[in-house]
């Protein structure tokens, strides 16, 4: 089955959406305490996940070795695998998460803040560039904000994460535009 969601996963990516098309953010916070596939299976989601989720091409390991693959293709990898459970730990940040199927050591992330449509990715991941690493590395990524600046609310959720799933990154990059750069969470 979820090889299956996975495929009509890639395929929602390939079609053309606007951000403007779904502006209101708060029907996000009815799935509280659901998992994050029913999330990913609301068409609301396909135009929030277009708009939210950064144009860039790197290598992260979600694609043949060597080859560079967009953050909307890894990220939707590692969301559509074994879920984990909707969570609000603030009133209006929303935060879906779930693992990679058949490879759960690599992990993804969406905070989203509903009241002022803003979100960040995190990825957990062991390839970069080409470059395999024994140690996780973590990809963090946003259209909203800058790095180094992200909401406190943000960064807490992002390290409760990692604490939960014992993962302490070797390396954390951060994309900014199109550069990436090494900072620290």
């Amino acid at each position: 089955m979820r090889p299956i969601i996975l495929a009509l996963s890639l395929l929602f990516l390939a079609l053309p959406c606007r951000a403007e098309d779904h502006p209101d953010l708060h029907w996000l916070e009815g799935y509280k305490g659901q998992e994050t596939a029913s999330v990913l299976a609301d068409t609301k989601f396909k135009p929030f996940f277009a708009s939210a989720v950064p144009d860039y091409d790197t290598d992260l390991g979600f694609g043949p070795h060597g080859v560079k693959t967009g953050l909307k293709v890894a990220l939707m990898n590692v969301l559509s695998g074994p879920d984990d459970t909707v969570m609000m730990p603030a009133p209006h940040n929303v935060v879906i998460s779930a693992c990679r199927e058949n490879s759960c050591r690599e992990k993804g992330l969406m905070w989203i803040d509903t009241e002022n449509n803003q979100s960040i990715l995190a990825i957990v991941h062991y390839i970069y560039g080409g470059t395999y690493f024994d140690k996780p590395q973590l990809f963090l990524a946003s259209n909203d904000f800058t790095c180094g600046l992200y909401p406190l609310g943000a960064i807490n959720q992002i390290k409760f994460w990692l604490k939960q799933n014992e993962i302490t990154p070797a390396d954390v990059r951060c994309l900014d535009g199109h550069k990436v750069s090494e900072t620290v969470l």
